[in-house]
């Protein structure tokens, strides 16, 4: 199934996909994109909560962007976390098409 309509993409029941950016860096930050947009750039576990992931995306206009996806399953997130950290550079859109069981 693909990753942005696997059944455990969920916290708290309800689903995760895509995630809500926030603009970090970059020389407009009017607007916030919504959806698979930008090229993963990074990927990193929380500090705090196992289960929760930070992504950074970079945008062609020069913006960069974090969103967060917090799982209620902590080794689906683990699964999740080795799926993003093997495609960074590639588009979000792409990735969420990636096949994972």
């Amino acid at each position: 199934m693909q990753l942005r309509n696997h059944p455990m993409m969920t916290f708290e029941g309800r689903p995760i996909w895509p995630p809500h950016w926030i603009w970090i860096s970059g020389p407009d930050s009017r607007q916030n994109p919504v959806g698979e947009v930008g090229a993963l750039e990074n990927v990193r576990v929380s500090r705090v909560f196992k289960n929760t992931l930070f992504l950074t995306v970079s945008m062609l206009n020069g913006n960069r962007y974090m969103g967060s996806l917090s799982f209620d399953d902590v080794e689906f997130a683990r699964k999740v976390f080795s799926v993003f950290k093997e495609h960074i550079g590639q588009a979000i859109k792409d990735i969420a098409e990636i096949e994972i069981v």
